[in-house]
């Protein structure tokens, strides 16, 4: 468990490349705070799908947009964000199939998703799980 609490934030552009790189980044940094593995890999499942809704639905065709990653971890938690400033949703009419939405949900049952005209965060939380 950390000793103190920990953060790593960034903001990419929101493109496959900037999600590939960190996706990694999560599996990374929760191993080296001591992360359980398994957990730790559910976590950057989690990251991944919220970044692929990101690239796929958050700005219209032709606009460069940006996502961010924020992670925490101190002695109980470890909290994993992802948010974008793009257009939200209103309905299920840009959800898709939900796949990757029920996956997020069942990594993490406490995953919240907020959205609105200016941007949906996904918040996903583990009780702290080391190695």
């Amino acid at each position: 468990m950390p000793a103190r609490s920990s953060v790593f934030s960034r903001e990419v552009l929101a493109v496959a490349a900037e999600a590939r790189v960190l996706r990694e980044l999560v599996l990374a940094w929760l191993t080296v705070r001591g992360f359980g593995t398994d957990r730790a890999e559910d976590a950057r499942l989690v990251a991944n799908e919220a970044m692929e809704n990101v690239i796929q639905h958050a700005y219209p065709a032709g606009i460069d947009g940006t996502m961010s990653l924020t992670m925490t971890a101190d002695e109980h938690t470890v909290t994993v964000v992802v948010a974008d400033t793009g257009r939200g949703f209103a309905d299920d009419s840009r959800i898709g199939d939900g796949h990757g939405l029920r996956l997020m949900f069942t990594l993490s049952p406490g995953t919240v998703i907020t959205t609105g005209p200016v941007g949906t965060t996904v918040r996903s939380a583990w009780p702290w799980a080391p190695l």
